[in-house]
């Protein structure tokens, strides 16, 4: 609709006797960021001795989980022979492991680019060490493999978001060697589990659960440490809690992120408001039709049941 008021002395009444607030400033001056490239705030920015905590936790994190892939293969024949499955299904322990692991990230790292880091390792450590004393309190075969597959889904996070907590934390030039080291503690955990588990399985007093209750002794440590001593590094979320922070005392919801306003301005100048109406008004008819389809449909057997 078309503009019929063209200066503000033309406006209507506001209304209810109250007159028109003052206009807004510029959409810059709403826009939170960093102080500066040097803002404490910053992960990058952080003090070394907190960086080196953080790599550290980060590291044995990402250690308690490839520890699990290979610490279940020694006790491969022991378990087959107790539940009465062929070594092929006892085998499945180890691959149902390995492709949650490889289905783990489709989830866990866009969930850190939406949620930050510190989420999703919190919650898939938790869900990891929940399913690691599952499989070792595990009563049937099933379990035992459904819960395997659960462990490489959850213990999949660290693998593919704490690279990126090394990318928020380390500049270019110290970068190289942090991951250097962080790719230490992921190769040699599974080539150091099985002679563990193998220890363990020999050890009659032990057996092949004790495999099982070691590595979620080991994720237990690490999700405590994650939930007390981890701190957010990702600059997104960083700034999204202190917008909040802000907004609450101010009661100003106006402030945003620089990253939400490049957003709107890239979605206001890229797509045309009148096709994306057409385009909606089209998806809703198509979705009402197929729901009146697939009423239709069942009305019919319905009526043939009766």
């Amino acid at each position: 609709m078309d503009n019929k008021y063209a200066t503000r002395d033309q406006l209507p009444p506001f209304g209810a006797g109250k007159a028109y607030p003052a206009p807004l400033h510029a959409p810059e001056d709403y826009i939170v960021d960093f102080e500066s490239d040097t803002d404490p705030l910053r992960s990058q920015n952080w003090p070394l001795k907190r960086k080196l905590l953080v790599a550290a936790i980060l590291g044995y994190t990402t250690y308690t989980t490839g520890w699990s892939s290979s610490i279940f293969s020694p006790a491969v024949s022991i378990v087959s022979s107790q539940y009465g499955v062929s070594s092929e299904v006892g085998t499945l322990g180890v691959s149902l492991f390995i492709f949650g692991f490889a289905t783990g990230p489709v989830l866990w790292a866009p969930a850190s680019e939406l949620y930050g880091r510190r989420a999703p390792i919190i919650i898939s450590m938790l869900g990891y060490t929940i399913f690691e004393f599952a499989v070792a309190t595990g009563k049937d075969i099933q379990t035992v493999l459904i819960c395997r597959f659960w462990c490489g889904f959850f213990g999949a996070c660290p693998v593919s978001v704490v690279p990126a907590v090394f990318a928020d934390l380390f500049s270019n030039t110290t970068r190289g060697l942090a991951m250097t080291a962080y790719s230490l503690s992921v190769s040699t955990s599974p080539l150091l589990s099985p002679v563990v588990g193998g220890f363990v399985v020999a050890n009659k007093s032990l057996g092949w659960r004790w495999t099982q209750y070691i590595t979620g002794i080991m994720a237990a440590t690490a999700l405590l440490l994650n939930i007390f001593l981890l701190r957010e590094t990702y600059s997104p979320r960083i700034l999204k809690i202190k917008v909040v922070s802000i907004r609450i005392p101010h009661h100003n919801r106006i402030l945003k992120l620089r990253s939400s306003a490049e957003m709107a301005q890239f979605v206001g100048s890229r797509f045309n408001p009148k096709l994306s109406a057409k385009v909606t008004a089209l998806a809703r008819f198509m979705a009402f039709s197929r729901t009146d389809k697939i009423g239709r449909a069942l009305r019919r057997s319905k009526q043939a049941i009766t």
